[in-house]
């Protein structure tokens, strides 16, 4: 179960992950993620039944400048860098199959409330 909800006022979401994660561990996720105008920051914490983790993490858009834009259309690139660091002293803690950005990472950053204040 993923809910993601979004206060578009101060651009901040907030991500809750409950179920299963890789190797059979159970438990929950839950991410607090600020965006500004280029960047993503974000804190999150894990807790499962192999345990707990916390952590941060940012993203930084490869190609941050726009190609085309107008009121109701942008074209620009969705390549970015994404790196995440999480404390543990256990092993993998709520561990997800990493295989790219997820839907929600995406959307996030093409939200038209967060464009129509810039």
């Amino acid at each position: 179960f993923d809910f993601e909800f979004f206060f578009p006022k101060q651009r901040i979401s907030i991500l809750l992950q409950v179920g299963q994660f890789l190797k059979s561990d159970k438990g929950v996720r839950v991410e607090l993620n600020k965006q500004y105008r280029n960047i993503e920051v974000g804190f999150f914490s894990s807790i499962t039944e192999s345990g707990n983790n916390s952590g941060f993490k940012f993203m930084l858009p490869l190609i941050p400048q726009k190609i085309v834009r107008t009121n109701s259309f942008e074209l620009r690139t969705d390549e970015a860098f994404r790196w995440e660091y999480a404390y543990r002293n256990e092993r993998l803690v709520a561990g997800n199959f990493n295989i790219g950005n997820s839907l929600s990472e995406k959307v996030r950053r093409f939200n038209s409330n967060f464009f129509n204040n810039y």
